[in-house]
């Protein structure tokens, strides 16, 4: 049994089994909550025989109930959550509700599975894929439209399920790792730090601040009073209200509120019916707003709306009562507005009352005493319970809310509502006595027989009356008497004992009937053979965090898993947050806004703007064309030093005949011995999947290590490359052909691409002819290698002649080599190491401060001159400045923070000072740049590259095991992350 269409469910959540409880007796058919362990709510957990007693509770009224196991599980925790499930399932439990897929790969029992909203259903195609692998309902995201819930509808035939209340998540569900990647606190596994409710400087391209200190990825609170028919229209059957993290007067109240409106569209519409049953009571008038809320909105169910967002605050201002009419030195006066306040006994002990702040700021002050002032009711005197030198801005005339009160609260904490069940009361005579038959509105019967003595009543009218009310008292039981109908001989005078022997029997048989009429919803079916997945690729994104999921999804056709972000797999910049609320747009800095303006049409571009909040950078982007925001940022170190990576990995299709490797994370090497103008190095640490060495190349590193040699006119690659290792070929500082195999070794362990030259060139050869090779090597590699990220981003190959001239031809700048190779290292670069010479650093300032920077014939070695133009942030520097520059010990500012070594007769030499602030600036911005050079005429060997090495241990960590991502993975990154 499944939800149908025309049956109407209201489903309300319950952070404990008592508050579920009184959600069922408030009108709700079906309740979510959490179990002992993996809900999406981690501080709503309950144990197994709490749900059981709420699920007895439930059944009663045929109310049904779900249990939330809606987060992405490890590897070790899937058989720990297999156990649960079933003894979820012996508990009564209806139905899971559930975001892992790697569930569905194990040995479950026949419960019912619901798909979270963290599954982000927002095509049909999902939509109808969820259906087909066997989920019965489906709760959609909460970003649709009308629109869109009714194509979905039209397409499937399981249970639509959607929010109509509560709090808001700014991001599409199961698409926000913010809280991962700022604390380690996965939102993916219940444990949100909710950082979209932080204020935030909005800075554009150009650095302005346009908008200060607000709350601009707070959204105000969802409520779709107003649109529950259009919703059913559409094929919603299933109505959510958020909230396991509420209380008990929350769930009460909002659930009041929606039982009433929903029973009124029923009693309306007969083609449409409760999915429960009974009916409720209330002993009080149901008010969403008193309840903590940021201001409501239908958010984009019928289209997008700019106002939306709870940017202000993230706090609940209250109901409005009046204003500040005097202040005294330790209390102050309200005169009340609102009359409905004053009927109700103006402002109550206890209460909670706010205010705003000239800067908009709340303000919450709590009512110590509260006593009225003459008998009108109007004025009241407050006693707050702190002084009012602590109350920023409080005086006459500021608007006084409350947001607590005291007097509402006492009335929900009582009972506040009645559920029953009608039943038709019959009875008959039998040969000894009475036989009463109680059938209910669900149609099931109970039935009871009672031996009496029946005597003729002396006042038949009276008799009769006093045996209909006796029969019909059930006001400790769960049902209700719509009629009561004799059918005896007369009206028999009986003993109220008999009768009410009676009444408890067939109550009691009517009972056990309903509990054996009871029939949990059945498990769906998935269709076979198994369904494709909508498409073949699944990044980070899919949250697939173990390998029964990876299975799930391979099965289904998917060729291409990577890992959940929380497998600390993506240490880059991505897309922590996609969203369909757009800051541009509600700031009113949309181009689409734009059009049509006169003088402003055309000058509105959708440019990233940055959010600040203390030392909290991200960046926002805006993909016009879904109409979709994405917030960028990265996972930050101490996250990853604090919470250890979870152990999976995930392979993507290959090629079928693999070749041998060097080390795990190595398809092919190829290295030659080369002699050195200088050992320049320059890497990005990024996919280090495959590392290669092209070279017209002499030798190999290992022998069974496949050789492939690539010149500029060679074939184009075979697989990607992650950093890559750039040496260009001369003749002063050497390193000789003994040294070279491991150098390169040691370097490809690391997962480096690297590319090579054997050129020999005196000093006064053109820099730009001797690497013009190198360069069209490089644009072959780009151009047959999307996997190969050669971009100003991730390039850092700079401070080493080759290098800049590659970053110039990569546009990373535009380069002039005749005057000299001024290329700062751009600061997005996350870290570098460049070993260069042959000139100590030293030494090329002297000489260029000596030459003034004009005799270029002097001073060959261009790279030193971008290490210069490095110090004075991308320009040469003045004759003084370079006299007065003490490059050892300094680290940039101007860009990636640079640590200066200097190596003399195989040592290296590293300044202290400068080692300090190399590692202070690696934990406070997470990169650094390493530039070492060697004496002049010195030998480059592995015994001096060696120390380096270790110097910058985790910066260069062992190459994963991982293997080359595929092209189509490299266009799902390129589709997801550069959003222009």
């Amino acid at each position: 049994m499944s939800l149908a269409r025309h049956e109407i469910e209201l489903l309300a959540p319950a952070k404990t089994a008592d508050i579920g409880i009184e959600a069922i007796n408030h009108g709700a058919d079906a309740v979510y909550i959490g179990g002992p362990t993996f809900g999406a709510r981690s501080n709503a957990s309950n144990e197994v025989a709490d749900i059981a007693r709420l699920v007895s509770h439930a059944h009663q009224y045929n109310a049904r109930i779900f249990a939330t196991l809606n987060t992405i599980l490890r590897d070790d925790e899937l058989e720990p959550a297999r156990k649960l499930i079933w003894e979820l399932y012996d508990a009564g439990v209806d139905a899971l509700i559930v975001q892992d897929m790697g569930l569905l790969e194990l040995d479950l029992p026949p419960i019912q599975l619901h798909a979270s909203t963290q599954t982000d259903i927002r095509t049909v195609e999902k939509a109808k894929f969820l259906q087909d692998v066997g989920f019965s309902q489906i709760v959609l995201a909460r970003e649709l439209t009308l629109k869109q819930i009714r194509d979905i509808a039209a397409n499937t035939h399981c249970g639509i399920e959607f929010f109509i209340h509560g709090a808001l998540c700014v991001a599409y569900s199961g698409q926000c790792f913010i809280s991962h990647a700022h604390t380690g606190r996965s939102a993916n596994r219940g444990d949100c730090s909710q950082a979209c409710r932080l204020p935030y400087n909005v800075l554009d391209g150009s650095g302005q601040v346009v908008a200060f200190e607000q709350h601009v990825l707070s959204m105000k609170d969802n409520d779709q009073s107003a649109n529950l028919r259009a919703l059913i229209d559409a094929g919603v059957s299933s109505f959510k209200i958020e909230g396991r993290y509420k209380d008990m007067g929350y769930v009460k109240n909002i659930t009041a509120h929606y039982r009433l409106l929903l029973d009124d569209i029923l009693n309306n519409r007969p083609e449409l019916a409760r999915s429960s049953s009974g009916e409720c009571t209330f002993y009080f008038q149901p008010e969403p707003e008193r309840n903590f809320n940021r201001g409501s909105t239908d958010y984009f169910v019928n289209g997008r709306k700019e106002d939306i967002g709870a940017f202000e605050s993230p706090k609940h201002l209250g109901l409005p009562v009046g204003e500040v009419a005097k202040l005294g030195d330790k209390w102050f006066d309200v005169a009340i507005e609102d009359e409905a306040v004053r009927e109700a006994g103006g402002i109550h002990n206890g209460d909670g009352l706010n205010y705003q702040t000239l800067t908009r700021d709340i303000v919450g002050v709590q009512v110590n005493t509260a006593e009225p002032v003459g008998k009108s009711g109007r004025l009241w005197r407050v006693f707050p319970n702190e002084e009012l030198s602590a109350l920023p801005d409080l005086k006459p005339g500021v608007a006084i809310n409350r947001n607590r009160d005291r007097s509402w609260e006492q009335l929900l904490s009582k009972k506040s509502a009645d559920r029953r069940i009608g039943v038709w009361m019959q009875l008959s005579d039998t040969a000894d006595g009475l036989s009463l038959s109680i059938t209910d509105e669900d149609g099931n019967v109970g039935q009871a027989q009672v031996p009496c003595d029946k005597q003729r009543p002396q006042q038949t009218e009276k008799a009769e009356a006093a045996l209909r009310d006796n029969l019909g008292k059930l006001g400790t039981t769960q049902f209700h008497a719509q009629d009561v109908s004799l059918t005896t001989e007369q009206p028999w005078f009986v003993p109220a004992s008999a009768v009410n022997q009676l009444r408890r029997e067939a109550v009691a048989s009517l009972e056990a009937a309903r509990q054996v009429a009871y029939v949990r919803p059945d498990r769906a079916h998935p269709v076979e053979p198994p369904v494709p997945y909508p498409e073949d690729t699944l990044s980070y994104l899919a949250n697939v965090f173990n390998h029964k999921a990876r299975d799930f999804y391979a099965r289904h056709g998917v060729k291409v898993i990577e890992a959940a972000y929380e497998s600390h797999e993506e240490l880059g910049e991505v897309s922590l947050m996609i969203t369909k609320h757009c800051v541009r747009y509600s700031l009113s800095l949309c181009p689409k806004q734009a059009k049509g303006v006169t003088g402003v049409q055309g000058t509105v571009r959708a440019e990233p703007l940055q959010l600040i909040n203390g030392k909290e950078k991200l960046t926002l982007r805006f993909d016009c064309k879904p109409c979709e925001m994405h917030v960028v940022g990265k996972i930050k170190k101490s996250v990853l030093n604090q919470i250890p990576a979870a152990p999976v990995q995930f392979y993507q299709t290959r090629p079928a005949a693999a070749p041998k490797r060097i080390v795990p994370a190595m398809k092919r090497v190829i290295v030659q011995g080369v002699t050195f103008v200088s050992l320049m190095v320059g890497l990005t640490l990024g996919w280090a999947r495959e590392a290669v060495a092209y070279t017209p190349g002499h030798w190999h590193v290992a022998e069974g290590v496949e050789v492939d040699v690539l010149t500029p006119s060679g074939p184009p690659p075979k697989g990607g490359w992650g950093a890559v290792l750039l040496i260009p070929g001369g003749g002063w500082s050497t390193v000789d052909t003994v040294h070279a195999q491991p150098i390169a070794a040691a370097l490809v362990q690391r997962g480096l691409l690297v590319v090579t030259t054997t050129y020999r060139t005196a000093p006064a050869a053109p820099w730009p002819a001797q690497l013009e090779d190198v360069v069209k090597v490089v644009w072959q590699m780009r151009a047959h290698a999307p996997d190969l990220h050669l971009d100003p981003h991730r390039v850092a190959a700079l401070g080493a002649s080759a290098g800049a001239l590659l970053a110039g031809h990569l546009g990373t700048r535009n380069q002039n080599w005749v005057s000299g190779g001024n290329t700062p290292i751009p600061s997005q670069v996350q870290r570098v190491i460049s070993i260069g010479g042959p000139w100590d650093l030293d030494d090329a300032l002297r000489s260029f401060a000596m030459h003034q920077g004009k005799a270029h014939a002097a001073y060959p070695d261009v790279s030193a001159l971008g290490m210069i133009s490095n110090l004075f942030g991308g320009r040469l520097p003045t004759d003084l400045e370079a006299q007065q520059a003490s490059p050892r010990h300094w680290i940039s500012a101007q860009s990636a923070p640079t640590l200066f070594l200097h190596g003399a007769d195989d040592q290296l030499v590293p300044p202290t000072q400068s080692e300090a602030a190399c590692r202070d600036m690696v934990r406070q911005r997470g990169h650094c740049q390493v530039v070492i050079f060697p004496e002049v005429g010195h030998t480059v060997t592995h015994d001096f590259l060696q120390p380096i090495l270790d110097f910058l241990g985790d910066w260069l960590p062992e190459a994963s095991a991982s293997p080359p991502p595929s092209s189509a993975a490299i266009e799902e990154r390129r589709r997801r992350l550069p959003i222009q």
